[in-house]
């Protein structure tokens, strides 16, 4: 099983959550930090929503818009292509290749 794990977004729709959010993103990075192995494993971890600024989301704050999702789809691409890469490269280990 492979997983990706993703970072909160900010919340520009309601200021008061941020710190809430900013709080639960440092302990994703502590978590990820203490358990490194995650990252050689079927793990990985997307941080990048964490760092997208307001002209990615939408009026209100709280969706992402057009260049937002974009972002993150593209972000998330990589994601899988690196699982990919992962995965050729141990069946031609494998494979004597």
């Amino acid at each position: 099983m492979k997983v990706i794990i993703n970072a909160l977004p900010p919340r520009y729709d309601k200021p008061f959550l941020e710190e809430k959010v900013k709080w639960m993103n440092k302990f994703l990075h502590s978590e990820v930090n203490r358990q490194g192995e995650w990252q050689n494993q079927n793990v990985r971890l997307n941080f990048a929503m964490e760092r997208l600024d307001r002209d990615y989301f939408t009026r209100h704050g709280l969706h992402l818009n057009y260049y937002g999702k974009s972002a993150f789809c593209d972000r998330m691409c990589e994601l899988v292509k690196d699982f990919e890469r992962k995965e050729d490269c141990r069946r031609c280990a494998f494979l004597g290749h």
